[in-house]
């Protein structure tokens, strides 16, 4: 006997059936970076070396960790603990706890604006929080599960993935005026790997 289900089911079962087979990003998506002064001046040669030219980020799950150009590990978050670490010089600068907020009040603005970056077509949002107005251009289709960062207040990056569903930023502008400075950064390579948390671990990447 074949057993029939009511339009509504079926629809049901589709949503449910395309819900759980969503696509996360897993890899590596580097980022080439820019700076001007708040006046447009191009100081991009002055301040790159100290705050890097490049950023190679890599994200699976509930974690990331980024390297700058000459492969020196910068930073490294992992979901299990919560804690963020920031390095130099291969060396551990501070630990943070990612839990607890960095800015009092964060003010969360969808634009209009969009842009297509290698491809992908992004929407934009702003994000001000402490003085700082960062614009961030993101792609609905390279996204992370953005409950995997519910916890990481550090940074706005809960506010952040909250606002975007989980969408991760192909290009950001970041105006500061207490530093005096605009940095900018665009994605120039988008590549998928399979990662696992191992790789994510502190005593792992101390040892790349």
């Amino acid at each position: 006997m074949k057993l029939k289900l009511a339009p509504l089911a079926v629809l049901l079962l589709l949503l449910v059936a395309f819900k759980s087979s969503e696509a996360f990003f897993s890899g590596r998506i580097t980022y080439k970076n820019s700076f001007t002064t708040l006046q447009g001046e191009d100081i991009s040669a002055k301040l790159a070396p100290f705050l890097g030219a490049e950023q190679h980020y890599y994200i699976s799950g509930a974690n990331y960790k980024t390297y700058n150009e000459k492969k020196q590990l910068i930073q490294l978050y992992t979901g299990t603990t919560g804690e963020y670490i920031f390095f130099k010089d291969g060396q551990v600068v501070q630990k943070i706890d990612a839990t607890k907020p960095s800015a009092a009040e964060v003010k969360v603005t969808p634009l209009p604006q969009t842009a297509t970056i290698l491809g992908h077509a992004c929407k934009a949002v702003q994000i001000e929080a402490d003085g700082v107005t960062t614009v961030y251009y993101y792609a609905p289709d390279v996204k992370v599960k953005a409950e995997d960062y519910a916890n990481h207040a550090f940074g706005d990056w809960n506010t952040y993935l909250k606002a975007t569903q989980g969408g991760l930023m192909l290009k950001y502008v970041t105006t500061n005026p207490k530093v005096g400075y605009v940095m900018m950064g665009e994605a120039t390579a988008i590549q998928p790997l399979k990662m696992s948390a191992a790789e994510f671990s502190q005593a792992s990447v101390e040892r790349q």
